[in-house]
């Protein structure tokens, strides 16, 4: 098991990371290195301003979403909310400008 947590500005931004360039690379190979579990391999949430999260509230919010389906406390980029807690589709124009951004 492999735990990161990182702070983004926006859930395109994460999510153009995460599918493009070096790191789609190596979600392709994950197979290889970790086995497939019934848990979520990640989880999202909005934190509020100045806030620090620890590694025992990452922990906190990837077994809600394991019990609870996706909510606003914790979700997926499959089913995302908004820092209002409406539910919302990720916008993809943005994520390819994030895509073009970092490369």
């Amino acid at each position: 098991m492999a735990m990161t947590l990182s702070l983004w500005e926006s859930l395109e931004a994460v999510a153009a990371y995460s599918y493009d360039g070096l790191h789609t690379e190596a979600l392709a190979r994950r197979a290889d290195w970790f086995q497939r579990g019934s848990w979520p391999s990640y989880v999202a949430w909005w934190v509020p301003e100045h806030h620090v999260p620890r590694r025992t509230e990452g922990t906190e919010r990837i077994d809600h979403l394991y019990t609870h389906g996706a909510t606003p406390y914790a979700f997926s980029f499959r089913e995302a909310f908004d820092a209002e807690a409406a539910r919302v589709a990720l916008d993809r124009s943005r994520m390819a400008q994030w895509a073009r951004h970092e490369a």
